[in-house]
């Protein structure tokens, strides 16, 4: 047989069916209905079609709503109740903040947080964070939680020490801040400037150049090792940072002449919900000015974490501090002269769920001090929602 009669033979059988022989098909210039429907331009198909048409509005939504669809909420709440109060204000909200951001393109976002500062609400912290890897951060509390590189523009905690991580109520395992943060840190520093910081694979560095309190110049830095931190994990959070070790310093002056200077060392022992942590702070007037007095303070606090086994959606933690300060009073007129202290705070952190904290604790202040600023026999009781 010859080689014509075997290809005529079945393209003539498939012509008399009324089909198009397949070597001819495959060949054909015109393509079939599906071929067509992946070549017609997305914008110009069916109303009918779920193809690349459905997916094209949202790859060009305009640049306002992207913002705004990115925009994430958090925020807490806190009531507490102390001995120290009058009977008809037992309870009262000791604290509220409401914290948003959002992702104006993928390497800048925006943050803000407002908080509850007596009758009024203000803006805690509020920033612009530019970043090279990494990903959007929170605006307060601990930020040390993915590698990358951010610099932040706007208002901010300063990150010196360790316990600025734990200003806010739903941080903190007991209901009240260390003395040394109280008193030395005069509450906790807050200020507005731009921030650097980078985290690495066992490490972390921030640097910050601020207004300052006395409405000059102020700048700092801290350096931080995590030297057992798991190297191929790109995102870490402070659990899985078994030790750090940190090193800060911050200068305030004004007129080119420093006043105030402080150092601190911390850290940080993580083994699970096990949580040890420790600091040391110290810091000098050089300079009397905007009502400072010349002097010199330091102290030093010691705290744990201790979890206790769950019951259902029910955690708990036992918590104590051991700390002590000495030194002059600074900026504390209230204080006096100086002053010596020695402070133990015991108590439990409850967690029912993820959105209600109860904490309770009681202290036993040692030393001379001012009552109006630390009793010696005090309790707390807080019951913190967060969402």
């Amino acid at each position: 047989m010859s080689l014509v009669r075997v290809v005529a033979v079945p393209i003539a059988a498939s012509l008399m069916m009324g089909g198009v022989p397949p070597v001819l098909r495959a060949q054909s210039p015109r393509p079939n209905a599906q071929v067509a429907s992946r070549l017609t331009p997305p914008l110009l198909t069916a109303a009918g079609d779920t193809g690349l048409a459905a997916d094209a509005p949202e790859r060009e939504a305009p640049w306002v709503l992207r913002v705004v669809r990115s925009v994430e909420f958090t925020g807490f709440a806190a009531v507490q109740g102390t001995a120290r109060s009058v009977p008809g204000d037992a309870y009262t909200i000791s604290a509220a903040e409401l914290d948003a951001t959002a992702e104006f393109w993928p390497s800048l976002q925006g943050a803000i947080a407002l908080a509850r500062d007596g009758t009024q609400m203000v803006v805690a912290a509020g920033f612009l964070d530019l970043h090279l890897g990494g990903a959007r951060v929170a605006p307060r509390g601990k930020i040390f939680a993915e590698r990358g590189m951010h610099l932040q523009a706007g208002r901010f905690d300063i990150p010196f020490g360790g316990d600025w991580q734990r200003f806010a109520p739903p941080d903190r395992g007991l209901s009240s801040a260390p003395a040394i943060t109280d008193i030395i840190s005069d509450g906790g520093l807050n200020d507005d400037g731009v921030r650097a910081f980078s985290v690495g694979a066992r490490w972390n560095a921030s640097a910050w150049l601020v207004r300052g309190a006395l409405d000059g110049r102020a700048m700092g830095a801290r350096v931080a090792l995590t030297p057992f931190s798991n190297p191929f994990v790109f995102r870490a959070p402070a659990s899985e940072r078994p030790l750090e070790i940190g090193l800060s310093a911050h200068v305030d002056g004004r007129e080119g002449k420093i006043v105030d200077q402080r150092a601190a060392v911390d850290v940080d022992v993580r083994r699970g919900d096990l949580n040890l942590a420790a600091e040391w702070q110290e810091r000098r007037v050089v300079k009397e000015m905007a009502g400072l007095t010349v002097g010199r303070a330091r102290g030093w606090h010691v705290s744990s974490e201790i979890p206790t086994p769950s019951v259902g959606w029910v955690s708990s933690l036992l918590v104590a501090r051991w700390e002590s300060m000495r030194g002059d009073a600074l900026g504390t007129p209230e204080l006096g002269d100086a002053t010596q202290l020695t402070r133990a705070v015991a108590g439990t952190r409850v967690a029912l769920g993820e959105w209600v904290l109860l904490k309770c604790e009681v202290g036993w202040r040692m030393g001379t001090t001012a009552a109006d600023v630390m009793p010696a026999r005090s309790w707390l009781l807080d019951a913190v929602i967060r969402w």
